[in-house]
């Protein structure tokens, strides 16, 4: 009988802390289903992008938006990619869209395709957007992703105190502190304040050197939710994504003459040096015509 009262207080409190876990646990995952809608929508915006104002790009277009907001997605989460390669691969994919549909409408052969997505890079069309596109992405993306890590550690904190083991002369006090009214028939009294904190002191003072730890921890989280928010809060920056593409696109499309002959000097080069690659592989001799060098 005695150890069934020695462990009632526990029980007693147990369900409290656990109401507080799952409270903290829904917050996390509030947080976590915020971002997944937030890049769904942003995904959503860019497609519909294509869709109404270039039709005729819409479906080559979709394969490399879906790409780009599924790499968006997996850095947010903690995967190990490369903001800089997934905005660059976005940007490399668009041009011969834009090229092949806008600049110089026509057919030309994948392997030409590829030419003219080399030479992106080099030509600069879309101007300065990318880097523009690469520096939000940059300064948004980073603490989202720091604060989704920050907030999981946390939650696993958390959780390592639900198997935390008490000390017989801690449930002895909790024993005494929750029920020894009781013994008088004084059910609805409750210990004074001053009494519950020396108990408490007294079974957590293992764990008091942790307090400043997590107090920092704490502060850590409020700062980077401060950066989260302002010029480069994910949620602008994502949701305005298909502005930037649409003045990309607007912007290669104004500088088509230029970028036409650019792209012929760039690409034969490109062209010619991928075709010997090829041949080489091959063991073929220079023939010339198959890559669609001659297309322009």
């Amino acid at each position: 009988m005695s150890v069934r009262y020695l462990s009632l207080p526990i029980y007693t409190c147990h369900p409290k802390y656990l109401s507080k876990l799952m409270y903290r646990l829904v917050c996390a995952q509030f947080q976590v289903e915020t971002l997944e809608t937030l890049i769904r929508q942003a995904e959503n915006y860019t497609s519909i992008l294509f869709c109404n104002t270039y039709r005729n790009m819409a479906l080559e277009a979709a394969a490399s938006v879906q790409e780009f907001f599924t790499d968006v997605g997996l850095y947010l989460f903690g995967a190990d990619v490369n903001p800089e390669e997934f905005v660059n691969r976005f940007f490399d994919s668009l041009f011969p869209l834009v090229y092949n549909h806008l600049i110089n409408p026509g057919d030309s052969s994948l392997e030409y395709s590829e030419c003219i997505r080399m030479a992106r890079r080099d030509i600069s069309p879309f101007g300065n957007i990318p880097k523009r596109v690469l520096g939000q992405m940059g300064r948004s993306l980073l603490p989202s992703r720091t604060f989704l890590q920050a907030l999981n550690l946390g939650i696993e904190v958390i959780n390592t105190t639900d198997h935390l083991h008490f000390s017989k002369e801690c449930s002895r006090a909790l024993l005494r502190m929750q029920y020894c009214p009781h013994c008088q028939g004084l059910t609805l009294s409750k210990p004074c304040m001053g009494y519950c904190l020396n108990v408490v002191r007294g079974c957590l003072a293992h764990m008091a050197e942790l307090n400043p730890h997590w107090h920092m921890y704490i502060l850590s989280l409020e700062e980077l939710s401060d950066a989260m928010h302002g010029t480069y809060d994910i949620e602008h920056v994502l949701l305005n994504f298909h502005l930037l593409v649409n003045d990309a696109v607007v912007q290669a499309h104004l500088d088509g003459q230029k970028l036409l002959e650019q792209i012929k000097i760039l690409t034969t080069q490109l062209c010619l040096s991928l075709l010997e690659d090829l041949l080489t592989e091959d063991g073929v001799g220079h023939t010339g015509g198959s890559l669609g060098v001659d297309n322009w």
